[in-house]
């Protein structure tokens, strides 16, 4: 950790506020709030769900280090069973081992991001700013429509519980994952979003606050064997590496 970059800063666990209240009964009313109302408030149907009738359930965050690293994807994965998604995670960037493996994305959080930056998910916040997985092309679910093509719509809407994650966590840095999320939370659109995956710490204004930032590519450009966006994050973590 750089403390000439961000001063000598605490993580403290999510049961105790930085000013020493217990913030474990706010923190699970926001869970519960969002568990209850987030699908409704960004648009979705009440009868959203996969193919088999499980509906398809909103994951408010689990890891929730409070004054720590607040990481941000886009929208959860979900539990896949014969390449079609059939049922929700139990949180985002699931680590849980399930009888079909580790969820890819979870693997690459911790392998590819968190462990090169000597970080651990014990002192992180981990988010999604679109709560519910999103259909893709070709995914079945009840209704039929896909609805990932209006990611921005549903992140746009997301915004107000980001607001509230924010204000619970109370993040020392933020890192958000893929030029959407940055683009959201930047007002940044088009081709100009993709500029913004440098890894250069910048602070940004968030809902009248001040926060650190560094804007990544999303673990699936790894995934997916991208040698221009591999060779990005690979010199950007070196180049990060003693500042965090």
């Amino acid at each position: 950790m750089s403390f000439a970059l961000f001063g000598l800063l605490l993580v403290i666990p999510a049961h105790i506020s930085a000013g020493g209240v217990n913030m474990k009964e706010e923190l699970e009313a926001y869970k519960a709030d969002a568990r209850e109302n987030y699908s409704k408030s960004v648009g979705l149907p009440a009868d959203y769900a996969f193919s088999n009738g499980k509906l398809v359930l909103p994951l408010p965050p689990v890891s929730t280090a409070v004054g720590g690293i607040m990481v941000i994807g886009a929208y959860p994965s979900a539990i896949f069973a014969g390449g079609v998604p059939a049922d929700n995670l139990k949180m985002p960037f699931d680590d849980t081992v399930y009888p079909g493996g580790v969820n890819k994305s979870a693997e690459e959080l911790d392998k590819e991001y968190l462990a090169p930056l000597g970080l651990a998910r014990s002192g992180c916040w981990i988010t999604n700013l679109v709560k519910v997985f999103l259909f893709k092309k070709g995914h079945a679910r009840i209704g039929g429509a896909e609805t990932r093509s209006e990611f921005d719509s549903y992140a746009r809407k997301s915004l107000p519980w980001l607001e509230k994650e924010l204000a619970l966590a109370k993040p020392r840095l933020i890192l958000t994952l893929g030029e959407e999320v940055a683009g959201i939370v930047t007002k940044t659109a088009g081709a100009k979003r993709v500029k913004l995956l440098d890894y250069k710490i910048r602070t940004i204004k968030l809902f009248c606050r001040e926060y650190k930032i560094i804007h990544m590519v999303h673990p699936g450009q790894l995934m997916r064997k991208n040698a221009k966006w591999i060779k990005t994050h690979q010199e950007g973590l070196k180049a990060l590496r003693g500042k965090i």
